[in-house]
């Protein structure tokens, strides 16, 4: 007599909605700044079918380029990067020329080849907005409404 075994699609690898993965890599989870727009981001990607994936580098350069290297493997969709690293640090620049985005946020990266986003200014979130919405690695999948949600970041 034979065994017949049940799986359910998540357990063979099925997935059955392309979802977007937005990352945000913060240097202090216990930073109330980081937190709250951490939370906001989660709630409007959530609200449009996006995944948020929240990483903390623990403001030490060598945990957040391992992060990002590792993101960047796992193919995510956008990077928002609070970095620890100094703005002339060469560690971004090999995608400086890349159409996949790397947003800075709160500290800058070189303003040449990155959107930065420093401050609370409206401009500035639409500015993170109208770059997310000219990238997207996956057919389209960041579309401008999704990206326009960026706009209302709290202050």
């Amino acid at each position: 007599m034979s065994t017949i075994t049940t799986r359910t699609p998540w357990q063979l690898g099925f997935v059955l909605d392309a979802h977007v993965l937005l990352v945000f890599v913060i240097p202090d989870l216990e930073n109330t700044s980081y937190t709250r727009i951490a939370n906001y981001l989660e709630r409007q990607a959530r609200q449009r079918g996006y995944q948020l994936l929240i990483a903390c580098s623990e403001d030490q350069p060598d945990n957040e380029m391992r992060c990002i290297e590792h993101l960047l493997q796992r193919q995510v969709d956008a990077i928002i990067v609070s970095t620890s690293l100094p703005p002339e640090h060469p560690f971004y620049q090999r995608w400086a020329n890349d159409p996949f985005p790397i947003v800075a946020l709160d500290r800058a990266l070189d303003r040449e080849h990155f959107t930065s986003v420093v401050g609370a200014d409206q401009d500035d979130a639409e500015m993170l907005a109208e770059e997310l919405r000219k990238f997207s690695r996956r057919d389209g999948a960041l579309s401008w409404r999704a990206a326009g949600a960026f706009c209302q970041l709290p202050a």
